[in-house]
Parts: C-alpha cells; structure tokens; sequence
C-alpha cells in the first residue's frame, strides 16, 4: 500500500485523447461562430392570400374581416383577415359525350379567398409566420378560426418592403 502513486492528470489522457478533445473543442467553436449567419431575419408585416375551398355554405360566410386565424395542429398564430371573397367552388369534371372538361358548379360549397395579414420574419429562405410558421406560395394551410375551420392553399404574398 505504501506504492501507492498519486495519480497526475497525465496518467488520466493519452496524447490521442488530448488531440480528441481539442478537435472536439475547435469543431464547437466553428458551428458557434457560423450557425448564426444567413439566418438572421428582418421583422416586417406580411399579407398573404389562401384560398379555402371545398367548404359548406354555412361555413364560409362564418369567415369575417378581423378574426385571428391559428394552426389547426400546432396552434401557430397565422394572422388577422384582412378581406374575405366567397364565391361558389367550380370543378372540372371529364366531359365524356363531347370529350375534354368543362366546369361545373358545386351547389353546396363555396369557395373562400381570404387575405391574412400577420407579422413576420423574413429570412435569405423562408418567411416565419408569427414565430414559427413557415409560409411560401403552395403551402398547404389548415386554419382554425371562431367556430370554424378550413383548409387551402397560399395563393400570393406581398410583403410590406415590396417596392
């Protein structure tokens, strides 16, 4: 017992544990360092177009200039309508006497074309609505509103600094 060494922090690390924990350490620094850039957004005003479609009659005049819109999944702020058109939802169906399509319309649904305005962060890739939603033309978005819901498409979006 009287051997006994006290152990120096040398005995602990090998050479190849030091290199290893430096190149760990410089690895760190770099992702630091360049995480944060082309990332940062500028905060703006957003005004974005949806088109709601399939939805019944009853429900589409339920939609009113000022109500809040919110994610139906994950409950992200979406924005305030600004203006709402409702108009009937015209289909294309197969003509097969005459051959081609041609339009019809749906007696029960209507259509709404609702424009949301909300605040916004724009990056060099996306726009983040209210902290988190990313919107871009095409996006599919299911929307909760006061004792209604529907689902559409991002039609167009004009940004506040458009010039």
């Amino acid at each position: 017992m009287a051997n006994e060494k006290k152990k120096s922090w040398r005995d602990l690390f090998n050479l190849f544990d030091v290199v290893v924990i430096l190149v760990i350490i410089a690895l760190g620094a770099v992702l630091v360092l360049f995480s944060g850039r082309g990332n940062k957004g500028e905060s703006s005003t957003v005004r974005y177009t949806v088109e709601f479609t399939n939805m019944q009659n009853n429900t589409a005049s339920l939609i009113q200039e000022g109500d809040s819109l919110v994610d139906r999944v994950k409950k992200f702020d979406l924005g305030k309508v600004v203006s709402v058109e409702v108009g009937a939802t015209v289909r294309q169906l197969q003509d097969f006497e005459e051959g081609g399509t041609r339009e019809a319309v749906a007696s029960t649904l209507q259509t709404a074309t609702v424009v949301i305005e909300a605040s916004a962060t724009e990056t060099e890739q996306d726009i983040l609505v209210s902290g988190g939603y990313i919107i871009k033309i095409g996006t599919q978005v299911s929307a909760k509103g006061p004792g209604y819901f529907c689902s559409g498409v991002v039609l167009a979006i004009e940004r506040s600094d458009a010039q």
